[in-house]
């Protein structure tokens, strides 16, 4: 899990949106990555 939001983390630093964040993931996980996604964005 650190490392999902580590990665996520790291991407939405790097100028990476939502769907871009999303497509580095599995399909299964785009609940939770959205959901870090929008934690991180806070």
């Amino acid at each position: 899990m650190i490392k999902r939001q580590e990665k996520v983390k790291s991407l939405v630093e790097n100028g990476k949106g939502p769907e871009e964040i999303k497509s580095e993931f599995e399909e299964n996980e785009a609940r939770l990555i959205e959901a870090i996604f929008n934690e991180i964005k806070k």
